[in-house]
């Protein structure tokens, strides 16, 4: 309410004092509100529809990346996955390349990332995004996205043999989408790891930083470097030729805190002589080389599915982890030890005699 008094002092309303001390605190609020608006217009993920969550139609088949909104195939025919399809052909978490956990929401996407091809070729998939604006020349950006390797396991026509690295980010000023524009590959990229992921449970976080050296329109996810230039280990002998990723939470940001950080890959187990045995007949597992500690175990099948957890308590010698399942029939396992800040993964194939 308005002081209507007089300003004994100067013979003028307080009125007046009063209104211009409204109108002061206007201004300086619309700056304050102004320069809010400009740090989150800076603090945000410049790419649209960044975990796949929006899309114009439910998929229901392989190949079907343009049923999501913004994304589009720009190399062969990337697949989209959503918890919204129940035939467990491209749902989530069941799928016909696998199973997996999306890292956030409810959908991901999928891609090939090698194929042992000739030099300088690979059948890669690539999915690409249009920027709602262009970058700025000069300008320091941050970029990451999730991926996680699967097996294809239990779909057998689905089976991926490999595990590749080079996975990443490229940007470019124009929209690719043709064999003409990708082939042979340009062997580089603005942000990729030269690790090979082989985690098919976790999410693994690819990330970096580059400076916009053009405006840059359109953003790709994708293995852009030749066959020839990638490097790739057997994971399942008798499967189809190919690598195969999980792909979500593409961000790309010009605040350096803002998009996630990339996770290390296999650092944990360097120097380390860990190594483990499925004694079946004993129904136990038999650890050694860990660090003396305290340890959470987890066993998964080859679909990512936990079939046993156990707490290990390790003097630094040789541990023994009770285990009561039959493993016939199953195939590959992995086994996960966690604690210490550290993580090791090892792959089993128990023999059942």
């Amino acid at each position: 309410m308005l002081d209507l008094s007089l300003d004994r002092s100067h013979g003028r309303p307080r009125r007046v004092h009063t209104l211009k001390m409204v109108r002061t605190i206007l201004r300086s609020t619309a700056c304050t509100a102004l320069a809010v608006i400009a740090i989150l217009a800076r603090a945000q993920n410049l790419v649209p529809n960044p975990g796949f969550e929006e899309y114009t139609e439910c998929p229901s088949i392989y190949g079907e990346l343009f049923k999501t909104n913004d994304w589009f195939a720009a190399f062969v025919s990337p697949e989209y996955y959503n918890s919204c399809d129940t035939s467990d052909i491209v749902g989530v978490p069941n799928n016909m390349f696998g199973f997996q956990q999306p890292a956030t929401g409810a959908a991901y996407t999928g891609i090939w990332s090698y194929s042992n091809g000739d030099p300088g070729f690979g059948l890669h998939e690539v999915m690409g995004v249009h920027l709602p604006q262009p970058l700025v020349v000069g300008q320091t950006y941050w970029a990451s996205f999730k991926a996680s390797w699967t097996s294809g396991y239990p779909f057998l026509d689905a089976m991926v043999k490999y595990a590749s690295n080079n996975l990443g980010i490229l940007l470019s000023m124009d929209s690719l989408s043709g064999e003409g524009d990708w082939l042979p590959w340009p062997n580089r990229a603005h942000i990729h790891t030269e690790q090979i992921i082989t985690d098919s449970i976790e999410w693994t976080t690819i990330a970096g930083q580059f400076v916009a050296d053009s405006a840059y329109r359109y953003l790709y996810v994708g293995n852009f470097f030749g066959d020839d230039q990638t490097e790739a280990i057997i994971m399942q002998p008798d499967a189809d030729e190919v690598g195969y990723y999980y792909i979500d939470d593409v961000c790309l940001s010009a605040t350096p805190t803002f998009c996630p950080v990339a996770t290390s890959v296999g650092e944990s187990a360097q120097g380390s002589s860990f190594c483990a045995h499925w004694d079946v007949p004993a129904h136990a597992l038999l650890v050694s080389g860990l660090p003396a500690g305290n340890y959470r175990s987890t066993l998964f099948d080859a679909a990512g599915r936990v079939t046993a957890e156990a707490l290990l308590n390790s003097n630094g010698q040789r541990e023994e982890v009770a285990i009561d399942i039959d493993p016939k029939g199953m195939g590959m396992f992995i086994l996960r030890i966690q604690g210490g800040g550290h993580a090791w993964h090892y792959k089993l194939v128990p023999l059942v005699r």
